[in-house]
Protein backbone atom coordinates (compact mmCIF):
# COMPACT_ATOMS: atom_id res chain seq x y z
CA UNK A 1 0.00 0.00 0.00
CA UNK A 2 1.67 3.89 -0.97
CA UNK A 3 1.64 5.86 2.21
CA UNK A 4 2.54 9.53 1.00
CA UNK A 5 4.08 10.39 4.61
CA UNK A 6 6.64 7.47 4.28
CA UNK A 7 6.90 8.23 0.56
CA UNK A 8 8.49 12.08 1.93
CA UNK A 9 10.64 10.77 3.95
CA UNK A 10 12.56 8.85 1.10
CA UNK A 11 14.31 9.72 -1.32
CA UNK A 12 13.47 8.35 -4.89
CA UNK A 13 10.51 6.19 -3.19
CA UNK A 14 8.32 4.69 -5.75
CA UNK A 15 5.82 2.18 -4.67
CA UNK A 16 6.02 -1.28 -6.16
CA UNK A 17 4.25 -1.69 -9.04
CA UNK A 18 3.48 -5.49 -9.08
CA UNK A 19 2.13 -8.05 -12.10
CA UNK A 20 -1.00 -9.37 -11.16
CA UNK A 21 -1.41 -12.08 -13.83
CA UNK A 22 -0.55 -15.86 -13.31
CA UNK A 23 -1.32 -18.66 -13.99
CA UNK A 24 -2.33 -21.99 -11.76
CA UNK A 25 0.69 -24.49 -12.23
CA UNK A 26 -1.39 -27.58 -11.05
CA UNK A 27 -5.21 -27.68 -9.68
CA UNK A 28 -4.67 -29.34 -6.56
CA UNK A 29 -6.80 -28.06 -3.10
CA UNK A 30 -4.68 -28.32 0.04
CA UNK A 31 -5.99 -27.83 3.26
CA UNK A 32 -2.23 -26.72 4.50
CA UNK A 33 0.16 -26.11 1.55
CA UNK A 34 3.54 -25.46 2.93
CA UNK A 35 7.40 -26.14 2.56
CA UNK A 36 7.59 -25.44 -1.69
CA UNK A 37 11.01 -26.11 -3.28
CA UNK A 38 12.47 -26.36 -6.58
CA UNK A 39 14.09 -29.63 -7.52
CA UNK A 40 16.34 -28.54 -10.39
CA UNK A 41 17.61 -31.84 -11.35
CA UNK A 42 13.94 -33.46 -11.53
CA UNK A 43 12.52 -30.06 -12.62
CA UNK A 44 9.37 -30.29 -10.27
CA UNK A 45 8.13 -28.77 -7.43
CA UNK A 46 8.09 -30.69 -4.78
CA UNK A 47 5.15 -29.34 -1.59
CA UNK A 48 3.47 -30.58 1.21
CA UNK A 49 -0.38 -30.59 2.89
CA UNK A 50 0.40 -30.69 6.59
CA UNK A 51 -3.42 -31.46 7.21
CA UNK A 52 -3.45 -34.57 5.01
CA UNK A 53 -0.18 -35.80 5.64
CA UNK A 54 0.64 -35.66 1.90
CA UNK A 55 3.85 -34.95 -0.60
CA UNK A 56 2.77 -33.83 -3.83
CA UNK A 57 5.93 -34.00 -6.97
CA UNK A 58 4.54 -31.26 -9.65
CA UNK A 59 5.47 -31.63 -13.13
CA UNK A 60 5.18 -28.14 -14.53
CA UNK A 61 5.84 -29.15 -18.31
CA UNK A 62 2.73 -32.43 -18.27
CA UNK A 63 1.11 -30.49 -15.59
CA UNK A 64 1.40 -33.91 -13.50
CA UNK A 65 1.22 -34.32 -9.80
CA UNK A 66 2.07 -37.46 -8.35
CA UNK A 67 1.67 -37.63 -4.32
CA UNK A 68 2.98 -39.82 -1.31
CA UNK A 69 0.57 -40.46 1.54
CA UNK A 70 2.40 -40.37 5.07
CA UNK A 71 0.70 -41.76 8.54
CA UNK A 72 1.97 -38.16 10.41
CA UNK A 73 2.06 -35.17 9.22
CA UNK A 74 5.19 -33.86 7.20
CA UNK A 75 5.70 -30.21 6.45
CA UNK A 76 9.44 -29.91 4.47
CA UNK A 77 11.81 -31.25 2.08
CA UNK A 78 15.35 -31.55 2.06
CA UNK A 79 16.98 -32.16 -1.20
CA UNK A 80 19.66 -34.76 -1.62
CA UNK A 81 22.20 -36.15 -4.72
CA UNK A 82 19.80 -39.23 -5.14
CA UNK A 83 16.61 -40.42 -5.24
CA UNK A 84 15.82 -39.74 -1.36
CA UNK A 85 14.30 -36.97 -0.22
CA UNK A 86 14.87 -36.32 3.75
CA UNK A 87 11.32 -34.80 4.80
CA UNK A 88 10.33 -33.09 8.09
CA UNK A 89 8.02 -34.62 9.91
CA UNK A 90 6.19 -34.93 13.76
CA UNK A 91 8.24 -37.79 14.35
CA UNK A 92 11.59 -36.64 12.95
CA UNK A 93 13.31 -36.45 9.85
CA UNK A 94 12.55 -38.93 7.55
CA UNK A 95 14.34 -40.90 4.49
CA UNK A 96 11.76 -40.77 1.64
CA UNK A 97 12.60 -42.68 -1.57
CA UNK A 98 11.14 -40.83 -4.54
CA UNK A 99 10.46 -43.98 -6.74
CA UNK A 100 8.83 -46.32 -4.48
CA UNK A 101 7.02 -44.03 -2.23
CA UNK A 102 8.90 -46.03 0.53
CA UNK A 103 10.36 -44.56 3.85
CA UNK A 104 11.76 -44.74 7.10
CA UNK A 105 13.03 -42.82 10.36
CA UNK A 106 16.57 -41.19 9.88
CA UNK A 107 16.68 -38.90 12.73
CA UNK A 108 14.07 -38.95 15.70
CA UNK A 109 13.20 -35.89 16.70
CA UNK A 110 10.07 -35.54 19.30
CA UNK A 111 8.37 -38.79 18.08
CA UNK A 112 7.44 -39.05 21.32
CA UNK A 113 5.73 -36.07 21.75
CA UNK A 114 2.47 -36.06 20.67
CA UNK A 115 1.44 -32.42 20.94
CA UNK A 116 3.88 -31.22 18.30
CA UNK A 117 4.70 -31.50 14.86
CA UNK A 118 6.75 -29.97 12.21
CA UNK A 119 6.58 -27.15 10.56
CA UNK A 120 9.34 -24.52 9.04
CA UNK A 121 12.26 -25.98 8.00
CA UNK A 122 15.32 -25.00 6.33
CA UNK A 123 19.14 -26.18 4.97
CA UNK A 124 21.39 -23.76 6.37
CA UNK A 125 24.69 -23.11 5.01
CA UNK A 126 27.20 -25.66 5.28
CA UNK A 127 24.10 -28.09 4.33
CA UNK A 128 23.00 -28.63 7.99
CA UNK A 129 19.23 -28.42 8.74
CA UNK A 130 17.49 -26.20 10.71
CA UNK A 131 13.98 -27.89 11.76
CA UNK A 132 10.89 -26.23 13.71
CA UNK A 133 8.64 -27.45 15.46
CA UNK A 134 4.77 -26.16 16.80
CA UNK A 135 2.35 -26.83 18.95
CA UNK A 136 -0.79 -29.66 16.78
CA UNK A 137 -3.19 -27.17 18.17
CA UNK A 138 -0.65 -23.78 18.09
CA UNK A 139 -0.18 -24.22 21.96
CA UNK A 140 1.83 -21.18 23.59
CA UNK A 141 5.95 -21.82 23.80
CA UNK A 142 6.22 -26.02 22.92
CA UNK A 143 8.07 -25.85 19.93
CA UNK A 144 11.43 -25.63 19.52
CA UNK A 145 13.87 -25.04 16.41
CA UNK A 146 16.55 -27.82 16.30
CA UNK A 147 19.85 -27.68 14.07
CA UNK A 148 20.90 -31.25 12.22
CA UNK A 149 24.13 -32.55 10.76
CA UNK A 150 25.36 -35.71 9.85
CA UNK A 151 22.72 -37.17 12.49
CA UNK A 152 23.59 -34.77 14.98
CA UNK A 153 20.63 -33.08 16.52
CA UNK A 154 21.20 -29.96 18.72
CA UNK A 155 18.26 -27.55 19.92
CA UNK A 156 19.02 -23.79 19.42
CA UNK A 157 16.07 -22.34 20.58
CA UNK A 158 12.65 -23.96 23.04
CA UNK A 159 9.82 -22.14 23.86
CA UNK A 160 8.18 -21.31 20.67
CA UNK A 161 4.93 -20.69 19.31
CA UNK A 162 5.29 -21.08 15.59
CA UNK A 163 8.49 -21.76 13.74
CA UNK A 164 8.21 -19.88 10.39
CA UNK A 165 10.55 -18.43 7.43
CA UNK A 166 13.72 -19.32 8.87
CA UNK A 167 16.40 -17.22 6.77
CA UNK A 168 19.72 -16.71 6.49
CA UNK A 169 22.03 -13.97 5.55
CA UNK A 170 25.64 -14.36 3.71
CA UNK A 171 27.41 -13.16 6.37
Amino acid sequence: MYDAKIASQVKNYEPLKMNTNFDIAFFVKNELGEGPIWDSNKNQLIWFDIIRRTLFFGNPITRTVSTIGFEMPVSAGFLTNTNILLVASSDGLLEVDQISGSYRNFVDLESQNHLTRSNDSRTAPGNSIWFGTMGRNLEKGIGAIYHIKDKKVTKLFSNITVSNSICFSKN
